[in-house]
């Protein structure tokens, strides 16, 4: 009875390890099929949190100092603004969780690019964001903060953020990094900020490994990557902020979606295969980062169009993902496998768990050190109480982090 009350807590605490599911961030961009595609993703709301890009068209406007008007008239600055400013109400009106804002300083050349910030690029910030605070009570239950802009100068940084904590005194602010910039520069970033009285509340990744992920029938991100990101990680917990991932992209419905992640050209798309397995690299991806312990992943994009091939509005498999994102994974299951061996290392429950997280693997090999384990039906009597109890905590912690601020 002692071996079977032994098996029974291994059996809980691999319970325990399913509570590690990730929420899911999904970003709305200015380009769009402009034909509400955007309002989909609401009915997800009790799943999924929402985050609105505010992007600036200033490549034509250069150094010189512009009107507001004559910045809002450039380009699609103002078409954008008003598109995502209706986003945003409607996602801020239907959420009673936390919703996200991201921006896009510039959209040619890249933002990583950008040394300094433009007069033209401050107008439109400036603006953009009173009319955020209007809408939102000065930013209560918003996550705000800009992204891969590695070349910007300290600075940039301060006049960027100064002015979203000036206008939005009760939101939260993140800075997402790219692999370009390492933890050690992002940590720079953060002290120097701090210094002028400026806290950032939580620090995130955008995952795009180059040249690729790793592939061996599942998507990984590669192992240097995933050391970035848990030292960037462990920076912000050691100054009491969050971490986040930001964003995962993968190309819908390309068949090599995971080669060459950032590329906006589509490498094989294949409607009949490619939609399913663009499903399946996120849910591999969402799940090692799961893993880590992580319980915010940003999906890059819900409704992109107009040359965007990231868009996952028109994936007839969308609903898998959200799903997968929601309820606790269960274990592979080998008919191949004999019970007695089911929790040896190397059988599909340690497989499973080597790929959940190391203290999970390590708790699979202790498992196999068992001097017994039960058959089949005296496991599913086991375990199965403890499984169903793991799965409604875990939708009870997972609304609770959807419902409240911060997540």
């Amino acid at each position: 009875m002692a071996e079977r009350a032994g098996v029974l807590l291994a059996a809980t605490l691999l319970a325990a390890a399913f509570l590690h599911a990730a929420d899911l961030l999904l970003w709305l961009v200015p380009w769009d099929p402009d034909n509400g595609t955007y309002e989909g993703l609401f009915p997800h709301l009790g799943r999924v949190a929402v985050g609105v890009v505010f992007a600036f068209d200033t490549w034509g406007l250069g150094n010189k100092t512009v009107s507001l008007q004559e910045a809002l008239g450039y380009g699609q600055n103002g078409r954008w603004l008003a598109a995502q400013l209706a986003k945003l109400e409607a996602a801020y009106s239907r959420s009673n969780g936390s919703v996200y804002v991201s921006f896009f300083l510039s959209t040619t050349p890249w933002r990583y690019y950008i040394a300094e910030v433009t007069p033209a690029q401050l107008a439109l910030l400036n603006h953009t964001l009173a009319k955020i605070a209007e809408a939102t009570g000065g930013g209560r239950r918003l996550v705000v903060g800009t992204s891969e802009m590695g070349r910007l100068s300290r600075v940039g940084y301060y006049q960027i953020y100064a002015l979203m904590r000036r206008a939005l005194p009760h939101a939260r602010l993140f800075y997402c990094a790219d692999f370009n910039q390492d933890a050690e520069a992002v940590a720079e970033i953060y002290n120097y900020l701090a210094e002028k009285g400026v806290k950032l509340d939580y620090l995130c990744h955008h995952v795009y490994p180059w040249p690729a992920y790793d592939y061996n029938g599942s998507v990984a991100i590669p192992a240097r990557y995933v050391e970035e990101i848990l030292k960037l990680r462990k920076f912000a917990e050691e100054r009491g902020a969050g971490y986040f991932i930001g964003e995962v992209g993968f190309r819908n419905g390309d068949v090599e979606g995971y080669l060459y992640p950032p590329l906006v050209e589509y490498r094989r798309f294949d409607p009949a295969a490619g939609y399913q397995a663009t499903i399946k690299y996120y849910k591999d991806v969402v799940g090692q980062l799961a893993g880590l312990g992580i319980s915010l992943v940003g999906i890059w994009n819900y409704d992109g169009w107009w040359g965007d091939p990231f868009g996952l509005w028109h994936n007839p498999h969308l609903s898998q993902l959200l799903t997968a994102a929601t309820q606790p994974p269960a274990p592979p299951v080998d008919n191949s496998t004999r019970a007695d061996d089911s929790t040896r290392a190397g059988g599909p429950i340690a497989a499973w768990a080597a790929k959940t997280g190391p203290e999970v693997y390590l708790l699979g090999a202790a498992v196999a050190d068992a001097a017994a384990v039960p058959t089949p039906l005296e496991a599913a009597v086991l375990t199965a109480p403890v499984l169903y109890i793991a799965a409604k905590l875990a939708a009870k912690r997972r609304r609770a982090r959807l419902t409240s601020f911060p997540p």
